[in-house]
């Protein structure tokens, strides 16, 4: 059954990217015009030099080669919100010198327009099939805005998971906080009082040491038992809890007071039927036995004590709600957060990691001086995968990396950065930059280094200068998070 849509090479661009490749050039595909077929579907033929109805024409998003069939370029733009009122059902790609180059049967499209209540970005994508890529440009226009949904998808999950890192770099070691589950985080610690190894929680020893316990002496130590305490300051010299070792346990109390009663009496009585010959040697007037006779005075220095009666229960505490108290142990590398530290032995005088790229001293066009935290230090890493190479020769010398086997220069500002170890998953983030500092295109920095193409195995870096023409880096450096 023959194609429904398809779209074919004109004779004129087949004659182009022949004569492309026999003398070693290149031809540059820039704009994509799209029409209506002047009504209807039609077939396209080779001998066409332009649409039979064109519609809309804007520039080119992107032209790349297709990550499963070789011989593929795919090419992408968007129309915006702002065009429409038109049906699709024909697309053409121009070259530089304004020739068809190739068209395309479309799948009929109605782009709405802002009076029929509904407006939105078209994506378009037409695949050329050609005998060599290597003779057509390949390009990113920074200029035009394009993504698929599941583009977009990952971009959000890399954002995602950037923001996670960036927040766990903010936790430093040793930090204590209260937590709103049962589950314990990668990297963190129940504060249970719990030994654990000085080897597997080295940093974390080196924070605490054998503050809340020495563990069996040698090989392990305790992190704090936070079980149902209360977390006191630290007086530190203040004088409100003075004597207080750092990190010590203090059991409940009771500030001394004083209970005080106001009971007493100032006279006793009593009726004359009880007192009779109570040992007064007297007899009072029986024919008055309810008359209430004073028998002495108290004086008022005279109290009369009284017992309190026990009340509460067995501790003294505030209103409160119980979370559990986790302790941060260890940075996880790709969860909380992926911060490794680095042996500066082996990085040779070199650092690529995006997180210190503006640390970076360019002193001339072959060496770059890592920032370090403090002198001596070594720097700290936060990526995956990170190079750092000359991408004017080929192949490109690579000056420094770190899980990077090899990069491959497909062409002028086109390069490939292959893992040695591959990426979890394609759901990374990749920072490039570059300059040109003391070379013959030292004029040349006002571009930019364009990770794209994001691959379990490698990344692509396009490298251009102003209206994205692409332009060779003397000084490259690309990392990898995730």
């Amino acid at each position: 059954m023959a194609k429904q849509f398809y779209t074919i090479l004109t004779a004129v661009g087949k004659a182009k990217i022949a004569n492309a490749a026999a003398l070693g050039q290149k031809v540059e595909l820039t704009e994509l015009a799209l029409g209506d077929g002047g009504g209807g579907y039609y077939n396209p033929t080779e001998d066409q030099t332009e649409l039979r109805n064109e519609v809309w024409r804007g520039a080119i998003g992107t032209v790349a080669v297709d990550e499963v069939n070789p011989t593929w370029i795919t090419i992408q733009t968007v129309v915006p919100s702002q065009h429409g009122g038109f049906m699709i059902r024909e697309a053409g790609v121009f070259d530089d010198e304004g020739d068809l180059i190739a068209v395309g049967k479309y799948p009929e499209t109605y782009k709405p327009a802002a009076a029929d209540g509904s407006i939105k970005d078209l994506v378009v994508r037409m695949i050329l099939e050609v005998s060599n890529t290597a003779s057509v440009v390949l390009k990113i226009d920074p200029t035009v805005i394009l993504a698929t949904q599941q583009q977009v998808d990952e971009a959000e999950a890399r954002a995602k998971a950037y923001t996670d890192r960036k927040i766990g770099v903010a936790v430093p070691i040793g930090s204590i906080i209260p937590w709103t589950s049962t589950t314990i985080p990668d990297g963190w610690l129940e504060c249970n009082g719990q030994a654990v190894s000085r080897t597997d929680f080295s940093e974390l020893f080196a924070k605490i040491g054998t503050t809340f316990g020495d563990g069996d002496g040698s090989t392990t130590f305790n992190v704090p038992d936070l079980r149902g305490e209360f977390i006191r300051g630290w007086d530190n010299g203040r004088g409100v809890d003075s004597g207080r070792e750092f990190g010590s346990w203090q059991a409940d109390i009771f500030k001394s007071h004083n209970h005080v009663t106001d009971s007493r009496f100032d006279k006793l009585s009593a009726r004359a039927s009880d007192i009779d010959n109570q040992g007064t040697g007297k007899t009072f007037d029986a024919g008055y036995p309810d008359a209430e006779y004073r028998i002495g005075w108290m004086n008022d220095s005279l109290w009369a004590s009284a017992t309190i009666k026990t009340e509460g229960g067995p501790e003294t505490r505030p209103r409160n709600v119980a979370l559990m108290f986790i302790i941060k142990a260890k940075n996880v590398a790709g969860s909380d957060p992926a911060v490794q530290g680095a042996n500066a032995d082996t990085l040779d005088g070199y650092h690529a990691s995006a997180f210190a790229l503006s640390g970076h001293i360019h002193t001339d066009s072959s060496t770059i001086k890592p920032a370090l935290n403090a002198p001596g230090d070594a720097p700290i890493y936060a990526c995956r995968a990170w190079v750092n190479f000359d991408g004017y020769v080929t192949p490109p010398t690579i000056r420094a990396s770190g899980n990077v086997s090899s990069v491959i220069r497909n062409e002028t500002g086109n390069y490939i950065v292959n893992f040695t170890t591959p990426m979890p998953h394609s759901n990374y983030s990749a920072t490039a930059n570059y300059t040109n500092t003391n070379t013959a295109q030292a004029g040349e920095n006002d571009g930019q280094a364009v990770p794209w193409d994001y691959q379990a195995n490698f990344v692509r870096i396009f490298v251009c200068h102003g209206g994205a023409l692409p332009r060779d880096g003397k000084i490259v450096s690309v990392s990898i998070h995730c």
